[in-house]
């Protein structure tokens, strides 16, 4: 799931790397709590690890779409 994560949404999670990881997580909440990032200074692959807790590939692409919607 990490690697279709990293392949195929990249340029999605690039962006969030642009934002504070605060305010990152106040939106990421609003979309489904278990994308929000803990780690200190989180990098790309931390933010496709978290998308190895979603049960697909189409539960993927909805919260990605989400995330293109409501933050990019």
């Amino acid at each position: 799931m990490v690697q279709y994560v990293y392949d195929n949404h990249k340029s999605t999670l690039e962006y969030l790397l642009t934002k504070r990881k605060d305010w990152n997580n106040e939106k990421l909440r609003e979309i489904d709590w278990i994308l929000m990032e803990d780690t200190k200074e989180p990098d790309l692959i931390d933010y496709a690890i978290k998308y190895s807790k979603l049960e697909s590939t189409e539960e993927v692409d909805k919260c990605i779409h989400l995330i293109e919607e409501k933050i990019v």
